[in-house]
């Protein structure tokens, strides 16, 4: 292994020794300026593994030796870590090698570009759930405000002009049903999200979104017997050409225990899964399986 190779391999900011025997560790590469502050070498450039600066890599030598000391070919990570030198702080990672064929390394890796990659990733995750549990909230908001609607005005009798408006105005898609499966309201937002016309009518779209999630003959009634609504996510396609990702709830309005209204509400969040998508890939996860990717794998297990 050389300079070169780590080179190849995008491993560039970096520091790589070979180690000759556990007290005999020899610098391979040039000078790099913000080594000093973590080791010292001699004049002949071997490490002195006396007297190292970071105490973060003396502890990950005790590790490191009994890697080097070993039979089988094997690296381990130090994992990221900070060192504070002259008022500038440092990102760094150690790699102590076993190529199982007699040779043993050392490298120390200036990661400050992958701290910040991976500090993005972050943020955007928390983000992402922020988005998500925003986008929840709005849905249990409504969902109560309808419940309370349609439980004083069991028939929709007094449900105002405003009240009507309010609903049909609402960014969030609301479908409201009787309990025999009748229309009784809609908005703007329902027809957009399901791609409803003079012919499929958001009821129409509320069974074929049922059959989508593959809910048995038991799923509304258990709803009706648990008194609580259901929440979830469901991929909508009900045109060659358009397709969403929707978040669902689905509330029933009892009186008792007799039901008397069911709620659908419907939120576009395609642009959530797509920003999922680029996060759990930055980090290394699959976006399909949301399982760690080989290369994450290799990494982890090297």
């Amino acid at each position: 292994m050389d300079i070169h190779l780590l080179n190849a391999l995008g491993i560039t900011n970096c520091a790589l020794f070979r180690c000759h025997s556990n007290d005999d560790i020899e610098c391979l590469t040039s000078d790099l300026g913000w080594l000093h502050g973590v080791v010292l070498l001699d004049d002949q450039r071997r490490l002195v593994k006396s007297d190292i600066p970071s105490l973060f890599l003396t502890d990950f030598f005790i590790d490191a030796n009994e890697v080097w000391q070993g039979d089988a070919a094997f690296t381990l990570s130090s994992g990221f870590w900070t060192e504070r030198i002259n008022d500038t702080e440092l990102r760094l990672e150690a790699l102590a090698i076993n190529s199982g064929a007699q040779s043993r390394y050392l490298v120390i890796k200036n990661v400050e570009d992958e701290f910040n990659d991976k500090r993005k990733t972050l943020q955007a995750a928390r983000e992402l759930l922020l988005s998500h549990h925003e986008i929840v909230g709005q849905h249990e908001y409504i969902r109560h405000k309808l419940n309370d609607v349609l439980r004083k005005n069991n028939r929709l009798q007094r449900l105002v002009p405003p009240i009507q408006q309010a609903i049909y105005d609402l960014d969030t898609g609301v479908v409201i049903i009787d309990a025999k499966g009748h229309l009784v309201l809609d908005n703007k937002a329902a027809h957009r999200l399901l791609v409803c016309n003079s012919t499929t009518p958001s009821s129409t779209r509320i069974d074929e979104l049922l059959n989508i999630l593959d809910a048995s003959q038991s799923f509304l009634p258990s709803l009706i017997k648990k008194k609580a609504p259901w929440q979830g996510e469901v991929f909508w396609q009900p045109v060659g050409s358009f397709n969403a990702w929707l978040q669902l709830t689905i509330h029933p309005v009892l009186q008792g225990t007799q039901l008397t209204h069911w709620v659908y509400l419907f939120t576009d969040i395609t642009h959530i899964h797509n920003k999922r998508e680029k996060v759990l890939s930055a980090s290394g996860m699959d976006s399909l399986t949301n399982v760690a990717s080989r290369g994450i794998f290799l990494n982890t297990v090297r």
